[in-house]
């Protein structure tokens, strides 16, 4: 299933940069998803490329229905974004993989990162979400697409 989802927030590139580089941003993003044993590693700063890793749990009353069979007992997800450095009008590009562990399901895409308006930026995704089960592969895509676009 191609992904393309544009998000656009109140703060300019440079500032949402450094949001997605800063550990209690990342937790507590991913602690609104409901998201358990939330393991985060940033490497680099947010003036320059970086890279941010995590590596969280998703109990079962929180796993969509396609997914439940797969997960009894619930989710392993990790998420790996690798950041780009700023280009001189202070956009950025970036790559996204996610995975999630003992289930074939993954995400490889492509972010943009620009400026919106006078104040704001906008962020981009852009890349293939695969299921690769036999018969539930379409209802397990739909299924795990919000786990993708959640910022």
């Amino acid at each position: 299933m191609h992904i393309e989802h544009h998000e656009v927030f109140p703060v300019g590139p440079d500032r949402l940069a450094e949001l997605f580089a800063d550990e209690e941003f990342v937790r507590t993003t991913n602690e609104r998803m409901r998201a358990q044993n939330v393991q985060i590693q940033i490497a680099d700063e947010p003036s320059g490329a970086f890279t941010v890793s995590v590596q969280r749990g998703q109990s079962m009353e929180h796993v969509p229905e396609p997914l439940r069979r797969f997960a009894p007992h619930g989710i392993q997800l990790s998420q790996v974004e690798r950041w780009e450095a700023p280009a001189k009008d202070g956009s950025r590009s970036g790559s996204v993989q996610v995975g999630l562990e003992g289930i074939p399901v993954s995400f490889d895409g492509k972010m943009t990162l620009r400026q919106a308006g006078a104040n704001g930026s906008e962020l981009g995704l852009f890349g293939d979400l695969v299921a690769r089960i036999p018969l539930f592969g379409g209802a397990v895509e739909r299924a795990a697409r919000p786990a993708v676009t959640q910022q």
